[in-house]
């Protein structure tokens, strides 16, 4: 069965000593007012059909407040990992760069991030870091982030261009957090 959480829920998941539940449960509802958190579900049991999220938009919700907590960076900055987060790429033109697809060897999870949670289930000693990366193309500064998995392996590389600037978000850390909350909240109800 997979594992579903209300926006409240995912509030008490990335909450700290700093960022109250409350005010965390805030943080996610502008994380998908700004389209940062993609919506899949819906319950059908509450009769108001309230909002339900994965595991893996659960990490989503953790990597973007830790870098709201870093100093609320731009929006096309906070965009870009959200997108490398919750979206498959896909590329018509060019097949062989895409993520999914049906020449693919496995079906891929609901998104990047719920893939990365299923790694690091299978191996705790997963390793993965988030990278933007800001980088001049055609005259103007663009924002595009991609992720590093510690074997090597990269879902959506970056540019081969000379980069203005990098910001590198370690995603590890994040997991067993994630996954020790995720187990009190499940023996408490």
């Amino acid at each position: 069965m997979t594992k579903t959480f209300t926006a409240a829920q995912l509030g008490q998941l990335i909450a700290s000593e700093t960022l109250s539940p409350d005010s965390a449960r805030l943080r996610i509802k502008n994380f998908v007012a700004k389209g940062y958190i993609v919506t899949r579900q819906r319950s059908d049991s509450d009769g108001r059909g309230t909002l339900l999220f994965s595991i893996g938009d659960a990490l989503t919700a953790a990597v973007l407040s830790r870098m709201v907590d870093l100093g609320g960076l731009s929006k096309a900055a906070m965009q870009a990992a959200a997108t490398r987060l919750q979206a498959w790429k896909t590329d018509s033109r060019n097949p062989a760069r895409a993520e999914v697809g049906p020449d693919l060897p496995h079906p891929p999870a609901e998104s990047p991030a719920l893939r990365l949670w299923e790694e690091y289930e299978a191996a705790p000693d997963f390793h993965v870091s988030l990278h933007l990366r800001w980088a001049e193309k055609r005259g103007a500064v663009n924002c595009g982030a991609y992720l590093s998995l510690g074997d090597g392996e990269y879902y959506g590389r970056a540019p081969d261009v000379e980069p203005m600037a990098d910001l590198l978000v370690p995603v590890t850390p994040l997991f067993p957090e994630l996954a020790a909350r995720i187990d009190r909240m499940g023996k408490a109800h």
